[in-house]
């Protein structure tokens, strides 16, 4: 019998996570699989008992599909190795789960400000940081490893050369975005945001700051963990005031970078009839 916490470990053999993937994982395992699986063997496992589990992540935890997805995944990735490992002759059919994006959470102006107010006092890095991606869309990742050399600020922009799609960037930056960007631009080759901790390192991908702040409002409190606001929702947020404002779909969805206009479509619903300017119209947030 092969229980699923052997497997996970069996399945760190030979790998090589980083600590906050390594952890991330423990975490699933422990959370999501070890309390699903704990009585089932891994080597009789069916499609049809993993059909169970995903049943179960939707509704007994109420999870969102995207996670839902990410945790097949980790599964998968455990069985395979363990089947590499020849502890397991084969891994059973995994169901495909499609994203939902199509309700899409946002702030208003007012709940961005208290989150920004808030922000001030806890940590001025982490205001900053959120008030620039509330006002150029970018994922938190694009937004702690930009450089000097990203940011042009004669020509009020900044240049993104490695993006989710492969495809080079350029983000128009308005008033509060440039501001941003002159107090914190040094060098071309350094970051713009430095970890405290590491010097020439880049902060760490942790909003922690961020939920700090969100846990001292009432923003999330009544909704299931699927429309919560996460940090992910500052970029929703960025294409729904945009949308609100009057500017056409192909635009915003330009300025996120989505490979197609088809991506942008959940916003579509926002469009006023009237069409007014793009980045200059976003709310003030300062």
């Amino acid at each position: 019998m092969l229980k699923v916490d052997e497997a996970f470990r069996a399945s760190l053999r030979y790998s090589q996570y980083t600590r906050n993937t390594l952890k991330a994982r423990e975490s699933i395992c422990k959370r999501y699989l070890e309390e699903f699986w704990q009585n089932s063997d891994m080597m009789s496992i069916t499609a049809e008992q993993v059909q169970s589990f995903v049943n179960w992540l939707f509704k007994e935890k109420k999870l969102a599909s995207s996670y839902v997805r990410h945790i097949l995944e980790v599964f998968h990735v455990i069985l395979s190795k363990c089947q590499k490992l020849q502890l397991l002759d084969r891994v059973p059919e995994f169901p495909r789960i499609v994203a939902d994006s199509t309700r899409t959470r946002f702030l208003s102006p007012d709940e961005a400000r208290l989150i920004l107010d808030l922000l001030q006092e806890m940590s001025p890095l982490w205001h900053d940081i959120v008030l620039l991606t509330l006002n150029t869309g970018m994922r938190l990742g694009e937004v702690v490893s930009l450089k000097g050399e990203n940011v042009d600020p004669v020509n009020r922009i900044i240049i993104l050369l490695k993006t989710k799609n492969g495809k080079k960037r350029v983000i128009p930056l308005n008033d509060d975005a440039l501001a941003v960007c002159r107090k914190y631009c040094r060098r071309a080759n350094e970051y713009l945001f430095e970890s405290p901790v590491k010097k020439g390192m880049h902060v760490h991908k942790s909003s922690h700051f961020f939920i700090k702040a969100l846990k001292k409002t009432t923003i999330n409190q009544g909704y299931s963990d699927r429309h919560r606001i996460c940090f992910h929702s500052l970029r929703h947020t960025f294409a729904s005031w945009l949308v609100q404002e009057g500017v056409r779909l192909e635009i915003v969805s330009d300025l996120l970078g989505h490979s197609s206009v088809v991506t942008s479509q959940r916003y579509a619903h926002l469009a006023p009839d009237a069409g007014r300017a793009a980045v200059a119209k976003l709310p003030s947030l300062t």
